[in-house]
């Protein structure tokens, strides 16, 4: 599917969205995301804890996504070793365990995008998950729906099911406005 846009993905109204796929689908749901959201949206921040920023730029570009307007907040290229490259649309933090400090940048990145919609893509809460436990990511969840909220940003916050830890689900999907399968 390289060099085409995704399907078209039915975006909901609501405000926070939980996207849940499985590991098999997972590679076609982020796109499809972040293109509904781009469709929508003047421009928003996509959280990287599942690839490095670098890697999940390329495929969204792969796959027809207009990235002006959006920057990331890569937390997982540390852990794999990667050094940050000076890059205007791409914030470091040094580890996915860094929760508060992720969200901080998220909300301060947008506050600088223009317009009044904007949304804020977090992939993945499973790999949180994995670095943080299920508690604190719930805690974290909710922490960002809320601040999502008062900041009317639209929210996609993506759960791969199959490789999430037990648990999860249950406890994040009462803090979304609707849950969706991509």
């Amino acid at each position: 599917m390289s060099g085409m846009a995704s399907p078209d993905l039915d975006w909901p109204d609501e405000r926070m969205v939980l996207v849940v796929t499985d590991g098999a689908h997972y590679r076609e749901a982020v796109p499809r995301v972040a293109a509904a959201l781009t469709r929508r949206c003047h421009g928003g921040v996509v959280i990287a804890a599942n690839r490095p920023a670098q890697m999940l730029r390329q495929t969204l570009r792969e796959h027809g996504v207009d990235l002006s307007g959006v920057s990331f907040i890569d937390c997982i290229s540390s852990v794999a070793g990667l050094p940050p490259t000076p890059e205007r649309d791409v914030q470091y933090i040094e580890s996915p365990t860094m929760l508060e400090k992720m969200g901080l940048r998220a909300e301060r990145a947008l506050t600088g995008v223009p317009g009044t919609k904007r949304f804020l893509i977090l992939d993945s809460l499973s790999t949180l998950a994995m670095y943080n436990g299920v508690a604190a990511v719930a805690e974290f969840t909710h922490n960002v729906a809320t601040r999502m909220r008062l900041l009317d940003v639209e929210g996609a916050l993506i759960l791969v099911e199959n490789v999430a830890e037990p648990g999860l689900l249950d406890a994040v999907r009462p803090l979304f406005d609707r849950t969706i399968e991509a």
